[in-house]
């Protein structure tokens, strides 16, 4: 089956970039929240600054502080201590906030992907739009309940195409040209057509059936944080718009985007 937000075609212009080779892991956001990057204001966006006003936060949800100024990690049930090699979980205002700070560190530019430069990124990795077996990646149950290493299930050059967590993508949730309401789920995606939602891919541990297909379109509010991680991508590239031709009307068209 599909949502009515997935029916159509299109082919994708997408500029030359470098995805990074693993989900950003507790580990590597640590670096961002011990450079004080919560408590930053230049590295967060507007929505971000009320995110951090409303929340108070100092670091990824499902982290907990101890008093020697350690983390431990809150799992479903108990404290653990800190997976530091497993998928961090965050919403895209923080992951966006993280990218801005590496870029300023690193003097290159990190971002979020597009919904396109994901798609050729999980076709690199081997993803059909049809099927997708449970024994490549960390899906459906098939082999742990939670996340795991970013490191455990690669796919081509990269790790975690699909699957540990859903991964964020800059894209603005939209409809395709001619776009109609199912009549049988009236309010699953008009709603999401508002520019405060992103596109999210890929699945996580706990995701099945089309979740986890390349042309699969779901989109949740940038506040959004449960099973929700990201990788990033380094280019200028289209970095606020996303060019793309119907195959039926054989049109472009550029929008703006969440950057």
């Amino acid at each position: 089956y599909g949502w009515d937000n997935e029916y159509g075609s299109a082919t994708y212009f997408v500029e030359p970039f470098q995805a990074s080779k693993y989900l950003v892991s507790n580990g590597e956001f640590m670096d961002f929240v011990a450079a004080n990057g919560y408590g930053v204001s230049r590295w967060w966006d507007e929505e971000g600054l009320k995110f951090l006003k409303i929340r108070k936060a100092t670091c990824p949800p499902f982290w907990v502080l101890q008093s020697d100024g350690s983390y431990r990690y809150r799992a479903l049930a108990q404290e653990i201590p800190m997976p530091y090699n497993w998928p961090v979980e965050v919403n895209a205002l923080e992951a966006e906030a993280f990218c801005r700070w590496k870029s300023a560190q690193e003097g290159e530019t990190y971002r979020l992907p597009t919904e396109a430069e994901w798609s050729v990124m999980a076709q690199e990795g081997g993803m059909s739009e049809e099927i997708f077996d449970d024994s490549r990646a960390n899906i459906n149950l098939a082999h742990y309940a939670s996340s795991v290493p970013v490191d455990t299930f690669a796919h081509g050059e990269v790790y975690d195409v699909a699957g540990n967590v859903w991964q964020w993508t800059q894209t603005q949730m939209d409809a395709y040209e001619g776009f109609v309401t199912h009549p049988w789920y009236a309010d699953f995606s008009e709603p999401t057509f508002d520019g405060k939602h992103n596109l999210i891919k890929g699945g996580s541990w706990i995701s099945t059936g089309n979740e986890i297909l390349y042309p699969s379109r779901y989109a949740f509010r940038r506040h959004f944080i449960q099973h929700a991680g990201f990788r990033y991508v380094i280019g200028e590239g289209e970095n606020e718009t996303l060019k793309y031709e119907r195959i039926e009307q054989m049109f472009a068209k550029w929008k703006q985007r969440y950057g």
